[in-house]
């Protein structure tokens, strides 16, 4: 990506994530992602800062699914 100061280099990449938490479900795509995170475009809004969420990444191919729970 051009002009970028990041410290991982980030590949335009669609991974599909599901995201839910106590009060909402909902599921997002990745727009891009690196060694050092991912960037998940959205049109919802997400709960508050300090929210607990779980994320659900689901590789293609029949590849699996890997599940993180984290604060946002």
């Amino acid at each position: 990506m051009k002009n970028e100061r990041r410290k991982d280099t980030r590949f335009d990449y669609v991974i599909r994530i599901g995201v839910t938490n106590a009060d909402f479900m909902m599921e997002e795509f990745t727009k891009n992602i690196s060694k050092g995170g991912m960037f998940l475009k959205t049109i919802s809004s997400y709960p508050a800062l300090n929210s607990e969420i779980k994320l659900t990444i689901f590789f293609p191919e029949g590849l699996g699914e890997f599940n993180i729970e984290l604060n946002i």
